[in-house]
């Protein structure tokens, strides 16, 4: 598929945490299998009109597509007409200086509810909406990543996916900067509400806010 570089829609529905349906359907190693891939495109939408959109896009595309979405409601109330989507570009959803969230999916709303919190905290976040996981948006990653001290990504997915594709991206970009990956633990995970297994994951707004919150002190204890 890959090798030939046909046109296939992979639609990659339960992805990341999926709650009841327990151990054997959590969806939390796939990118670390496909951003593997030559020439796979994956995409993550974070509600139910990204998601549309991405499938309008994917299927006039030239090569495999995974398009990753999770169980269940998104939070459009509303919905609009299909429009292209541009591959390899991130959406900034919220402008800060201190810290850089990027964030894949599902995650972006948990992205958001951080930033509410640490702002109680008086630390300034910018929060993305990665949406194009591969191939990501480099040219706004370079110029976004070294304004701030603290760069975070934040995915339903284990070590090895899209926050080991930033650190590459870091490191031979030669960019100083700090950095936290949240993501799935090097574990299974068992039964319970999606909610649950959020904070048992460490991916809930609190704890993501807390290791942030950690992290900055630190690095403001290192800077003084």
């Amino acid at each position: 598929m890959a090798l030939t570089g046909l046109p296939i829609v992979f639609a990659l529905d339960r992805a990341g945490l999926v709650g009841d349906d327990g151990p054997t359907h959590h969806g939390v190693f796939d990118l670390s299998y496909l951003k593997n891939i030559p020439g796979m495109t994956i995409l993550a939408p974070s509600n139910e009109q990204e998601l549309r959109d991405m499938l309008y896009t994917a299927i006039s595309l030239p090569g495999p597509v995974a398009i990753r979405y999770p169980r269940g409601k998104g939070p459009c109330t509303a919905l609009a007409k299909f429009k292209k989507v541009e591959i390899g570009k991130a959406k900034i959803l919220e402008k800060g200086s201190d810290v850089l969230i990027l964030a894949v999916g599902r995650m972006v709303a948990n992205a958001k509810q951080v930033s509410a919190i640490l702002k109680k905290e008086n630390i300034s976040t910018t929060v993305i909406d990665v949406r194009s996981v591969k191939p990501f948006d480099e040219e706004l990653f370079s110029d976004i990543i070294p304004l701030h001290k603290l760069v975070v990504t934040m995915e339903e997915n284990v070590m090895g996916g899209f926050g080991e594709s930033i650190a590459k991206f870091i490191s031979e970009n030669n960019i100083e900067t700090s950095s936290l990956f949240c993501h799935i633990p090097d574990r299974f995970i068992t039964h319970g509400s999606v909610e649950e297994l959020m904070k048992d994951a460490g991916l809930d707004a609190d704890s993501v806010a807390k290791k942030i919150s950690d992290k900055v002190k630190k690095i403001s204890k290192v800077i003084a």
